[in-house]
């Protein structure tokens, strides 16, 4: 078995840990291959929609809100009425933000029932290791949390999920690729502006087994790893967010539900941005590339906006606050510029 068990904690939880999270979206959805396609939004990280390929389902995207940056629920409540009735939605809170989240889970439960699996991922946000705490889950068959590289508690690894008593995990079989491989592809695809199936070289299947497979932490230890990093995480960003806010709070910030991962604003020129960042000696990230895009599917316009305009400003314990101050002068001054 490739997740490992670890009972019910609390409230009729089951809960899972794994390699990585993608593994535990591979477990769930090559549980139910024959149920219908998965749904997931148009500027999720490539790592979602490729996971549930290798797991050998189809996937469809629905392009997202320009206010909640979850998927729209015009554009997904039209889906579900129209189209085949999804095995499973991954309903990412982007940026770890909930916003709008009840209303889409409500829309998906009253239109397909119990037979679609409703995913909540909270990858980008704090891992929670109590379920007491998740919130209203009454909608939700599954909640997902990460601790690899870049997330909110950065353990190297690992990743876990509460499931409702029911919820079926396939085993994971072991790997033809590394994930360093399939890394690799759609970065450069993600450059290149061009589909996956387009990257020269060897012509790569999306279905290619590379999730991670074998047994993750102990419960135990990986709950106990979380709790003790937790205080200092939230400690960090909340002073560099502060300080970000200090320099940059009358630019285009998102909502402060958005800000948990990163701190992320719109700005225009972003690329000479990031180049301005970089040129200074700091760091920061763009948004998603649109998923659409990479695997050949129908234009998600409100996903493209975002992933041309969005600005990561780091906010993680390899980043100091004199590092952020410098990052939001640099960021200031290119602003004033371009809206001169």
């Amino acid at each position: 078995m490739s997740t490992r068990t670890a009972g019910i904690p609390t409230g009729g939880w089951l809960v899972h840990t794994a390699p990585r999270a993608s593994t535990l979206l591979y477990a769930l959805a090559a549980a139910r291959p024959a149920l219908g396609p998965w749904l997931v939004p148009a500027n999720v990280c490539p790592v979602v929609p490729l996971a549930l390929r290798a797991a050998g389902v189809a996937v469809e995207f629905v392009d997202i809100d320009p206010t909640t940056l979850g998927m729209s629920l015009r554009l997904l409540t039209t889906r579900l009425r129209t189209g085949t009735t999804p095995a499973g939605v991954v309903d990412v809170r982007t940026y770890g933000a909930d916003v709008g989240a009840d209303q889409r889970r409500r829309v998906i439960r009253a239109t397909t029932g119990s037979s679609t699996c409703i995913v909540d991922d909270r990858c980008a946000g704090p891992p929670l290791t109590d379920p007491d705490t998740l919130g209203d889950t009454r909608n939700v068959d599954v909640v997902l949390f990460s601790t690899g590289y870049g997330k909110y508690v950065d353990l190297g690894g690992g990743g876990h999920a509460f499931l409702r008593p029911g919820i079926e995990m396939s085993t994971v079989p072991e790997p033809t690729v590394p994930f360093r491989t399939v890394e690799a592809w759609y970065k450069r695809a993600i450059v290149e502006r061009i589909p996956l199936s387009r990257v020269s070289g060897r012509v790569r299947p999306t279905t290619m087994r590379w999730v991670p497979h074998g047994p993750g932490p102990e419960w135990v230890d990986h709950r106990r790893a979380i709790e003790a990093a937790l205080p200092a995480v939230r400690q960090h960003k909340s002073a560099l967010n502060e300080i970000y806010y200090d320099h940059l709070g009358e630019a285009d910030v998102l909502s402060k539900d958005h800000q948990q991962w990163r701190f992320s604003l719109r700005v225009p020129a972003r690329d000479s941005a990031l180049q301005a960042i970089t040129a200074a000696g700091g760091f920061a990230s763009a948004h998603y590339y649109p998923a659409t895009a990479l695997f050949g599917h129908q234009t998600a316009p409100v996903a493209a906006a975002l992933h041309i305009s969005i600005l990561n400003l780091f906010n993680d314990s390899h980043y100091t606050a004199a590092m952020a101050h410098r990052t939001a002068q640099v960021v200031r001054r290119h602003i004033e510029v371009h809206d001169a």
